[in-house]
């Protein structure tokens, strides 16, 4: 039986993380075969609805083509799990996602929206003229439509990404 050893700081902050009220970002990094996945598994054990791993970078040849394929397998990680066909972004900086943990329809506010529309516009300095932002939102229980909610391209709730 494998048991994680010296990792209880960070088997804390992921539960910490996991029973906040909001919506969290994590990113865990590191060198290859050391254990990233695996303490993951061990902290959150069965509560994990979505997992994206990304490919090893030793198989590309060249970091341009590396990107691209680490983009198609997160495109397809998302397909596999039910969001519906459109077309995979052509770089990471075309895709933007957002994914919010509610207990009810998500509904975009004012204040909300002057942030997002914030970080599209920081994103599409670095786009080139021709590129463009698509956000989508992942939510619990889907979106409230108002006059700030425009901004969403797509929406997809957890039960549509689960259906079969």
């Amino acid at each position: 039986m494998n048991e994680i050893i010296g990792r209880k700081k960070e088997i804390s902050e992921l539960k910490r993380l996991y029973a906040s009220r909001t919506a969290e970002f994590v990113a865990i990094y590191g060198r290859r075969r050391v254990g990233k996945t695996f303490l993951v598994d061990e902290a959150l054990s069965e509560k994990i609805t979505f997992r994206h791993a990304g490919l090893s970078p030793v198989d590309a040849k060249d970091q341009a083509n590396n990107l691209k394929k680490q983009l198609q397998h997160f495109y397809q990680s998302l397909q596999l799990q039910g969001m519906r066909k459109s077309h995979c972004p052509k770089n990471w900086l075309e895709n933007m996602c957002e994914m919010k943990f509610y207990s009810e329809e998500f509904t975009v506010s004012k204040a909300y929206h002057k942030t997002l529309v914030h970080r599209s516009n920081l994103l599409l300095e670095h786009l080139s003229p021709k590129m463009a932002i698509h956000p989508i939102l992942i939510t619990t229980y889907g979106l409230t439509h108002n006059e700030y909610s425009r901004e969403f391209i797509n929406c997809v709730t957890f039960n549509e990404l689960f259906e079969s």
